[in-house]
């Protein structure tokens, strides 16, 4: 067998992971969130009864840093397993870009499918973790290849006023002469690209192609489809992570994530039981109930708003980077226990109503 040609063959085939038990529409038909498919530049990407299908796919990337839930996954892992040594210089370079490299410079640049990828706190993880990130970029190939401009730094824009320091870590490069510099400054050696590809096809992590994708999501076991996977918020997780290597960080300063607000609840507790990050949750004790926040957590998937029956709760005003780290969760609202004048059964709601009437007696 030629492995040569095997790896070349099997380099061009997906390498999305799809997981579509976090979808928002897997785990509730009220949600509204269809951001994947409004961003796929192939419009390849179709949310069906309990899975996911993928035609077209280009290996973008698009879709990774659009969905709140990490429902996609393309090379980050890849690009977190780089080891740094005294940290310094991370190489990142897209795989057409990475052709024009000459062979003894590869080996310093870290490959991924497409820059299209580098969502703003995978981005800022990685420039806690080294002292210079290189993103080797020709914005004129991203038009051609996508139809579309990759905003890595204008997203990284909203994050300026926490990490200052950009300008003097993170550096842009489109021509290979520019590289070098940075090539020959570099002391680390990122892992094997192939390696890394075997290693994933035999745990499993790999997508072989549109078609076993698809045959595979279709044929999810029931009883997978009825569990609901509690996702660890990875986004917020790098951001955290990148907070905490910052020195000196003003803790009053706004991040670009909201907070929740609540106007009216009957503490039914469909928000709690179907976020998929436990960001939302009810403390029940016996005379009083509360609906409380954890920041943290919230991937910001929208879920708690659309399944709200009052539609009580939204968006309000940005998260600081206080309310972010703090451990203490945020009471969102909270209710004393009454009794229904009519049925006689035990309530509880936000709202103070002269009449004392539960839900079901008002309709």
């Amino acid at each position: 067998m030629d492995i040569e040609k095997l790896v070349s063959f099997l380099e061009y085939l997906s390498p999305v992971i799809v997981r579509p038990s976090l979808c928002s529409n897997n785990i509730t038909p009220k949600s509204s969130c269809q951001k994947c498919m409004e961003i796929c530049p192939t419009q390849g990407i179709t949310l069906d009864k309990n899975s996911i299908k993928i035609n077209d796919c280009i290996s973008c990337g698009l879709c990774v840093t659009v969905c709140p839930n990490h429902v996609f996954k393309l090379n980050e892992d890849q690009l977190l397993e780089v080891k740094e040594d005294n940290n310094d210089t991370l190489i990142i370079s897209c795989s057409p870009l990475y052709t024009k490299l000459e062979n003894k410079y590869k080996n310093y640049v870290t490959k991924i499918n497409c820059l299209g990828q580098l969502y703003p706190e995978l981005v800022l993880k990685l420039l806690a973790t080294f002292r210079k990130v290189v993103i080797f970029q020709d914005a004129n190939h991203c038009k051609q290849c996508l139809q579309a401009e990759i905003k890595i730094l204008s997203d990284l824009e909203e994050y300026k006023n926490v990490f200052i320091d950009f300008d003097n870590k993170l550096f842009f490069v489109n021509k290979v002469a520019d590289l070098i510099p940075f090539i020959k400054t570099s002391n680390i050696q990122p892992a094997s690209g192939r390696r890394s590809f075997f290693k994933s096809i035999f745990t499993g992590s790999k997508t072989l192609s549109k078609q076993i994708l698809n045959s595979a999501l279709e044929n999810l076991d029931a009883k997978d489809n009825e569990k609901i996977e509690k996702l660890k918020p990875l986004k917020k997780q790098y951001l955290l992570e990148a907070l905490k290597n910052h020195n000196n960080v003003n803790l009053s300063v706004t991040l670009p994530t909201k907070k929740l607000k609540l106007t009216n609840c009957n503490f039914c507790g469909v928000c709690s039981r179907l976020c998929p990050a436990n960001a939302i949750q009810i403390k029940n004790e016996s005379e009083y109930k509360q609906l409380i926040f954890i920041p943290g957590l919230c991937t910001g998937c929208n879920i708690c708003r659309d399944v709200c029956f009052y539609q009580g709760l939204d968006w309000s005003v940005n998260l600081t980077v206080k309310d972010l780290i703090s451990t203490q969760p945020q009471i969102l609202g909270e209710a004393e226990k009454r009794t229904c004048e009519k049925c006689q059964q035990d309530y509880f709601e936000l709202t103070n109503d002269e009449n004392n009437l539960c839900f079901l007696c008002k309709r």
